[in-house]
């Protein structure tokens, strides 16, 4: 029991610096550390839906930051994630909960044994209470069960997934008009440089216009502000 209390501090410790990263990259790093030096987590990954801040999470999904023995089998990795991403609910039958190699399917308990396994399970990641990831981890060794910790490991992950889905939404909101979504004057400001660089390097031009739209006070007065508004999406 000492020891699960000061694996629990040393999981809530480490992970209160996971809210200073700047992306998921670097989430998913600082956690595969947090796994192999505090969990001896000889090997794992971890499976994410593509997408961005402002539109859907597609079904695809990716595989992120893996180490130990996947390090030279991504591309083998990431194929069956892929082909399992296919089947409907995949995400959902996944049960948060370690694996010994007795208790495994054969064609599992083969690869296992080929990588030198001993013990394996998957975690899921939520975003927004939905199901997008997971984190997939495994042992050299079967140690004592510690399902509840890696579970509260992806609630951590999971946690700060939502913080920078939140952060990434507000600095892609201050940066656009909010009635059109187009780049409002710090969005031009920040893009028109590797815009402009871009464009050299391909030996092309950047043409920036400007629109007037004459009368567009009549429009609001006469028609009122909500077609004004509709006016300029048009535009």
């Amino acid at each position: 029991m000492d020891r699960e209390r000061e694996l629990l501090e040393e999981l809530i410790r480490r992970s209160r610096d996971w809210t200073q990263v700047d992306t998921k990259e670097d989430l998913f790093r600082a956690a595969s550390r947090l796994l192999r030096e505090v969990f001896d987590v000889d090997a794992g990954y971890f499976v994410y839906q593509t997408g961005n801040s402002l539109l859907p999470l597609t079904e695809s999904l990716t595989v992120h930051e893996p180490w130990g023995a996947f390090v030279e089998r991504v591309s083998e990795v990431q194929a069956r994630v892929a082909q399992q991403a296919t089947a409907p609910g995949a995400l959902d039958r996944v049960e948060d909960r370690w694996y010994g190699l007795d208790n495994v399917p054969e064609q599992v308990r083969g690869d296992w044994t080929r990588w030198g396994v001993r013990q394996g399970g998957s975690w899921v990641l939520t975003l927004r209470g939905t199901r997008v990831g997971l984190m997939v981890l495994r042992r050299s060794v079967e140690l004592p069960d510690d399902s509840n910790l890696m579970r509260l490991c992806a609630l951590q992950i999971s946690l700060v997934l939502e913080l920078l889905t939140m952060r990434c939404i507000a600095e892609d909101l201050s940066r656009r008009d909010i009635l059109t979504g187009i780049w409002n004057r710090r969005g031009v400001l920040e893009h028109l440089p590797a815009m402009l660089a871009d464009a050299r390097r391909a030996g092309q031009y950047v043409l920036l216009g400007m629109l007037d739209v004459d009368d567009f006070k009549y429009v609001n007065d006469s028609r009122g502000h909500p077609a004004g508004d509709q006016l300029l999406v048009e535009i």
